[in-house]
């Protein structure tokens, strides 16, 4: 089963920076096999059970959407394999969420790192398909597919 773990925190403070290094080097080291797609500007998130399933990593350089992505304009053409090129990953860093609603649908959660706000924005498909829990430990904020995965 695909799942997912994020950790969220300001990386300015140290307190939580150290916290966070901590929980992802618990998730590295667990039995579960978690593996970081994503780990910049106070951003880390780690997969597991990527072989099963049809859900993806889509790496977006400052962002990482996770799931199934579909672009409207190709399964209007009968397609369904996508494959994000570096103008299509661009335009979702640079409109985020809004790109993600106009130009694609799915089940996914999208983790952004907008350079020009210095903003993290979490973002989940307008379906609500994909799981996403979130819960606050000592200054750093958890976002999981399974609640359990916090634990």
């Amino acid at each position: 089963m695909f799942r997912y773990l994020a950790l969220l925190w300001n990386p300015a403070e140290e307190a939580s920076s150290r916290v966070a290094a901590q929980y992802a080097q618990q998730l590295q080291h667990s039995h579960l096999g978690w593996t970081p797609v994503l780990s910049r500007h106070g951003i880390a998130v780690f997969v597991t059970g990527t072989k099963r399933g049809s859900c993806r990593t889509y790496p977006l350089g400052n962002g990482v959407v996770l799931g199934t992505l579909f672009r409207l304009s190709d399964t209007v053409q009968g397609r369904f394999d996508l494959t994000l090129d570096p103008e299509q990953r661009a335009a979702i860093l640079q409109f985020g969420c809004r790109e993600l609603v106009n130009s694609y649908w799915g089940r996914y959660v999208a983790f952004l790192y907008d350079a020009r706000t210095n903003e993290k924005l979490v973002f989940r498909d307008p379906t609500g398909g994909m799981p996403c829990s979130l819960v606050e430990s000592n200054g750093v904020q958890i976002c999981c597919s399974l609640f359990e995965d916090c634990l």
